[in-house]
Formats: C-alpha cells, structure tokens, sequence
C-alpha cells in the first residue's frame, strides 16, 4: 500500500454481527461491543473501518451484520454506503455470514476479485504493520488461490483465543521478498490452560486473529468442496 494507494482488485468484509456477550454489562445485544468505546478514539467499528479507509476505497468495504444493528452500524459509519450493509436475518457465526458476504459480492465483482474479511472488535496499534501484512495476504491470495489467515505471535498461554500450528517453510511469492508466509498444518480451537501452555511452549502455534482472505471463487469452492466431502 505503498503512499496509501487503494486497491481497485480487493473489496473488505468487516464482520460486525456479534452480541459481544463477554464485556456484558458494557456491551448488551442491543448494543454490543462493536457499536461502543474501549480503546482508541471511537468506537470499535468505526476504528475498523477507519484502518481500512486508507487502503480501501469506502464504496468497496462491507459490513456484514443483523437486521436489528443495521440501522446503528450505518449511524456510526456514514461514510460506508448504505447498500454496503450486508443484514443477516438473524445473528449466525464467521463462515455463514462470510458465505452469505461471498453470494453478495459475487453479484457484484468478478470472480478474481480478493476479499479481505476482519472482525470488527480488534485493537490494532501498529497500523502501518497492520497494512503490511494485509499487502502480503492479498498478494497471497491472488497468486496461490487459497485461504489466507493472518496469525499473531502469542504472548500468553491464553484461552480466549483460537490458534494455529503453522510450518516453519517459507512460501515465496512472486510479488514479495520475504513474505514471512507459511502453510497452516493445524487450526486449533481455544484450549484449555493446560493445552494454551502446550502450544506456547512448542513455539510453532500463532494466535488466530479471525481475519480470512481470498478470491470470491476461492471461497465459493472451498464451499462446493466441502459440500462433497
């Protein structure tokens, strides 16, 4: 994102459906976490979509949420066009509301066209990095037409999280010099202490942040695939 220049080939999925029932009473399902303040200047939303503005033009970000918080979520993000709300019925999790965002965007953009899907609760401090690794997923997903997930070296043996047991081989990418890209051998849900400690000490288990990227065509056969199985 070299000067802050936009893509024009990827679109973003900012997933803002949650009820946020673990920072309660803060954060109600009429309300929940990502519509109010916690850290940084607004609330964890609009610092979401203030991240990607930068590297996203606003006509091609999404957010994908229920019926009940559309109207909210608007409120709160004016810049994003109203027809960019994606309303879910009713609150399901990730992979149903990321295949309903793909049937979305696939009536828009061609099948070649990289998503970028990122929950709406994060703390990112260091947005530059941030980018960074967003430039190296996406060029990821262009050129290896795969799921790409971006991971955080853990700090703590912490059962909050998901993880992932990544390989230690680098994949080279065309478009990248070092890449710090790796293959995931395990997605491991969140653990118990004792499996959280295992897993920091073996030295290869990321956090997994929940963001996913790949091509609407990519995400389409993982869905077919898996239909089949």
């Amino acid at each position: 994102f070299m000067n802050n220049a936009r893509y024009i080939d990827a679109v973003a999925v900012v997933l803002a459906g949650g009820s946020g029932s673990q920072l309660y009473p803060r954060s109600t399902e009429q309300h929940p976490k990502q519509l109010i303040h916690l850290l940084g200047e607004g609330t964890m939303i609009q610092n979401t979509v203030a991240r990607l503005l930068p590297v996203f033009d606003p006509a091609h970000i999404f957010i994908v949420t229920t019926e009940q918080l559309s109207a909210l979520v608007l409120d709160q993000v004016p810049l994003i066009p109203a027809s960019n709300i994606i309303a879910e019925p009713f609150r399901r999790y990730t992979a149903p509301s990321l295949a309903l965002a793909n049937v979305w965007l696939s009536n828009l953009f061609s099948d070649d066209t990289v998503v970028v899907a990122v929950p709406s609760d994060h703390v990112v401090h260091n947005i530059g990095e941030f980018h960074d690794s967003l430039r190296t997923a996406v060029n990821a997903a262009k050129e290896t037409r795969g799921l790409v997930t971006i991971g955080l070296q853990p700090s703590r043996a912490e059962t909050g999280f998901g993880y992932l047991q990544v390989s230690d081989s680098i994949v080279p990418l065309a478009n990248s010099d070092n890449t710090g890209l790796c293959k995931v051998n395990v997605f491991a849900e969140k653990p118990d202490v004792d499996t959280a400690e295992r897993f920091l000490d073996a030295g290869d288990f990321l956090w997994n942040s929940g963001m996913f990227i790949y091509t609407i065509n990519t995400f389409a056969g993982e869905q077919i695939g898996r239909a089949h199985v």
